[in-house]
């Protein structure tokens, strides 16, 4: 095969045996950092050189994209791994990559990284509002909710930034992307007498001073299963959110044929998230007393009990799987003969009957660990009709 070397740095440009030439530029990666190669093709030799003028000019003023070979599955496993695998929470970073391997890989993950458009991600997110995930039989077929569309747009978006920045691609196109309209839940809080009734048929329970203690707190369901005995002063009446139990997903586990999830106890997401609270007096003898119960069941269980100081846990001292915790609840609805409604539901009872008993709202928000009080006046915007009636007669005093 003959060759014909140009200038340093502009490249090489060969002959191959079947007439047609070859014209090579070598480059650095932005995406891995490491040594790659441009390959073209043309029937003459002038039409390589222009081919390599081409991308030595795009190169010079900052057009082109070294990416070009890369596929969207390979650049988002290289900006999980190089970039988020060591900002991101453990149960944070396992959501993502479980959405990206059962939404996104599926669809669009064979796409070369520089060739995709808008209308591949638009169409992604349809597809999925539609149909949910890839490989589901017809008959099953559930769309994803648009708040499921937009945690996962919101990774893919960030992703794309990066690939921007590192000039991999021309632009971000996830920018100009028209996600579903978010269905705003409506949120229910749990009035003075359905609590009541909740804790009557509560009682009994191994869990009893779960449920008190959440209506009594408004803990978010992680933070209640990952609170510790350490974090509870019985004397002061007080405790600390220093963790948060989450649900993990490991795809490099599933590979090796191990349990793809775990459960995983990490700090708070946000530092207004880490807080002390007061317990109410009633609540604390209930906890003395789930002490004493805890106390037995691991004499109990003896050398098998998993003693993790976890103050809500399994029988043998296990992290309690938060599906476990939602199904005893959705018992204890029955029992009481009230409707439907979520765990968070009791977080939200908590914070609007506070604010319904003029408790300032700054308080409640501290009391919740929202990162801003706007957030708990737009969450928690329902009061009963009794005080609107009692808005309507004020208002009323000045027509008097």
């Amino acid at each position: 095969m003959a060759k014909r070397k140009r200038a340093n740095g502009e490249g090489s440009i060969t002959k191959r045996k079947d007439g047609r030439y070859m014209g090579q530029l070598s480059f650095k990666d932005p995406a891995t950092g490491k040594r790659k190669r441009k390959t073209v093709y043309g029937a003459t030799h002038s039409e390589v050189r222009q081919k390599l003028d081409k991308i030595r000019y795009e190169f010079q003023t900052g057009v082109f994209t070294a990416g070009n070979d890369i596929t969207v599955e390979e650049w988002i496993i290289t900006w999980m791994e190089e970039y988020k695998r060591n900002s991101l929470k453990r149960g944070t970073y396992t959501n993502y990559q479980a959405n990206f391997k059962n939404h996104v890989f599926p669809y669009i993950g064979a796409i070369k990284l520089q060739d995709l458009k808008t209308h591949h991600l638009q169409g992604l997110y349809n597809r999925l509002l539609k149909e949910g995930r890839k490989g589901t039989s017809k008959g099953n077929k559930k769309g994803l909710s648009p708040t499921t569309i937009k945690r996962i747009h919101i990774p893919i978006a960030s992703c794309l930034k990066q690939a921007l920045r590192n000039e991999l691609v021309n632009k971000n196109v996830a920018i100009t992307v028209e996600l579903p309209k978010q269905n705003k839940h409506e949120i229910k809080p749990l009035t003075k007498d359905e609590i009541q009734s909740l804790l009557d048929a509560a009682k009994g329970d191994r869990l009893y001073a779960a449920f008190k203690l959440e209506c009594g707190t408004g803990l978010r369901r992680g933070e209640l299963l990952g609170l510790k005995w350490q974090d509870i002063n019985l004397d002061s009446r007080t405790l600390q959110v220093n963790r948060s139990l989450v649900v993990g997903y490991d795809i490099d586990a599933r590979k090796e044929g191990k349990k793809a999830t775990s459960l995983v106890i990490e700090t708070p997401k946000t530092e207004k998230s880490k807080r002390i609270i007061s317990i109410p007096k009633d609540i604390i003898q209930e906890l003395k007393a789930h002490r004493i119960n805890q106390k037995k069941e691991k004499l109990l269980i003896g050398k098998y009990y998993n003693n993790e100081d976890l103050v809500f846990c399994d029988v043998d001292g296990r992290k309690m799987h938060p599906a476990t915790l939602t199904a005893k609840f959705k018992a204890i609805l029955k029992k009481a003969g009230i409707g439907d409604a979520r765990f968070h539901d009791l977080r939200h009872s908590v914070a609007t009957l506070l604010l319904e008993m003029n408790e300032h709202p700054k308080v409640v928000q501290e009391l919740l660990g929202h990162s801003s009080i706007t957030t708990t006046l737009d969450i928690y915007s329902h009061v009963s009709l009794e005080k609107k009636e009692e808005a309507a007669a004020k208002l009323n005093t000045i027509f008097k």
